[in-house]
């Protein structure tokens, strides 16, 4: 009787779970309100990129085929250098290369340009030229693109963060909606 009664159970347990787990589908219903727009940025900060103006040096620094000048921003701040994208341009001699802006590093005929930071909160531009850049043909600027706007790019682009360094001085700045 006990095993009569075991198996009456089961089979009711099996058929009440079969009969209230069927459930008919109906059609979709409308879709909901957009939600509104989020703050960018980790903890609540709207950091967003930061692009310099086109600027020229009055002096360089160095000797032969090691010139420099440096230029301080607070801007360069740890988070930018340590987790954020640094892009620096030169737009080189203009009666040459008049409509010319190259990424640095860049190695041309007339002399190779770099930039590094020596620390925060300053950039050195850096020219291998013999003779020093002439101070008002060479013009440079940079973008600094924090890591939350860098991150977010990686979520717009299923994981696969943008690459600005691999884009034309016009695409990242269509991409960042900069001013050229």
């Amino acid at each position: 009787m006990k095993t009569i009664t075991i198996k009456a159970f089961t089979v009711l347990a099996l058929v009440a779970t079969g009969l209230t787990s069927c459930v008919k589908t109906g059609p979709v219903g409308p879709s909901g309100r957009d939600g509104l727009d989020g703050r960018d940025g980790l903890n609540g900060s709207t950091t967003e990129v930061i692009s310099s103006p086109w600027l020229y040096t009055s002096v360089w620094s160095g000797s032969s085929e090691d010139w420099y000048f440096n230029l301080d921003d607070a801007e360069f701040t740890e988070d930018i250098v340590e987790n954020g994208v640094i892009l620096a341009y030169v737009k080189p001699d203009k009666y040459l290369f008049p409509q010319e802006v190259w990424q640095l590093p860049a190695s041309t005929f007339i002399g190779n340009f770099d930039y590094f930071i020596p620390h925060y909160g300053t950039i050195q531009f850096m020219s291998t030229r013999v003779d020093p850049p002439y101070t008002n043909d060479c013009l440079f600027r940079y973008i600094l693109i924090p890591a939350n706007v860098y991150l977010k790019s990686a979520k717009l682009k299923s994981s696969k963060a943008v690459d600005y360094k691999s884009m034309t001085y016009a695409e990242v700045c269509k991409t960042l909606g900069i001013k050229e």
